[in-house]
């Protein structure tokens, strides 16, 4: 959506093309490509195998693609502000890394559909130095307040799926999923039970959360080159 986004401005003459969004567009045509290559295991063997290779992944560095993202929608342009407060990595593999990628575009893409004000806002804390927790959160309007609670007593059950508005109701119950499989747990049941993954609507702010386990670099570990654009220079 975002990267749909950056083509319609562009195609409205509302946004000239510079290095640096050239950059964005292709940073969110990669991070597509492999969610691609993570869903489906045989699309392109040759660069999942690379995927696989031991790469280390900051939190840094997965936000750094966030900041200053464009939501391009009919009535109006909608950004992403992010807040870092976290150190550390977040994997040493791509493939586990376009894992969170597709928590975090399903979570971006729900709160740009619903999101009533100019800001998405996405925060990253540490909590100790075993864990991340991943946090977006947009205004919502009054009409979607009375929907949600309506629904729900425990907004949190929006990831157990099946609920949507104007949507097919699995994204959320996938998100919660990854992290299920990431912590070793039976079932998104117990992710919910352990709070990894949430959801709850404060005044007007809506908030969902999840988290991932930090990694600990090994000595002589490599650092992921997937984020340079060399071809810009």
């Amino acid at each position: 959506s975002a990267l749909v986004g950056y083509l319609d401005m562009h195609a409205e003459e509302s946004l000239v093309f510079t290095p640096d969004t050239i950059e964005r567009c292709v940073g969110l045509a990669r991070d597509h490509a492999k969610l691609m290559r993570n869903c489906v295991e045989d699309l392109d063997p040759w660069i999942r195998r690379a995927d696989e290779r031991v790469s280390l992944h900051s939190v840094q560095a997965d936000l750094s693609k966030w900041g200053q993202t464009v939501f391009h929608g009919p009535a109006r342009t909608i950004r992403v502000e992010c807040h870092d407060r976290c150190q550390g990595h977040v994997s040493n593999r791509c493939l586990e890394t376009s894992s969170i990628d597709r928590i975090l575009f399903n979570l971006m893409n729900n709160a740009a559909r619903f999101c009533s004000s100019p800001a998405i806002h996405l925060q990253v804390d540490s909590l100790g130095n075993r864990l991340s927790r991943w946090v977006v959160s947009n205004e919502v309007a009054a009409e979607h307040q009375e929907w949600l609670t309506a629904q729900y007593q425990d907004l949190s059950d929006l990831f157990l799926g099946g609920t949507t508005r104007d949507g097919h109701g699995i994204g959320m119950n996938n998100c919660a999923r990854l992290v299920q499989f990431s912590f070793g747990l039976g079932d998104v049941k117990q992710v919910l039970q352990k709070h990894y993954v949430g959801a709850r609507l404060e005044g007007s702010t809506f908030y969902a959360w999840f988290h991932w386990p930090l990694y600990h670099p090994k000595e002589g570990d490599p650092v992921c080159d997937c984020s340079q654009a060399e071809w810009l220079s």
